[in-house]
């Protein structure tokens, strides 16, 4: 009867040594799948995030293209005016001459 019951204590114990690994090693499974999920949350977070700042640099330097050539435009139509207007030519006026001044 002594031997019974020992050997049972035996089987008991050995059925709960298993269950003890097989939860560590679910434990750790679940952890590192868990560690997998997270990280590639965040990466499509960082990607997204990125792609998000490079359409808005590419955007503003198509926007800052467009400016500098209309930029561009009116100061070579100003110069154009001004080298065939008429009253505004490249000779310089002649100074006044102040006489009298006392």
């Amino acid at each position: 009867m002594c031997n019974v019951r020992q050997e049972v204590a035996d089987i008991l114990k050995d059925c709960k040594i298993e269950n003890v690994e097989n939860k560590y090693k679910a434990e750790g499974l679940a952890t590192s799948q868990s560690f997998e999920s997270e990280k590639s949350a965040l990466m499509e977070i960082m990607r997204v995030d990125l792609e998000e700042k490079i359409r808005k640099l590419e955007e503003d330097r198509h926007n800052s293209d467009i400016s500098a050539d209309i930029w561009l435009e009116s100061h070579s139509v100003k110069k154009h005016k001004k080298s065939s207007d008429g009253f505004l030519s490249d000779k310089r006026k002649k100074p006044v001459t102040v006489t009298d001044i006392l």
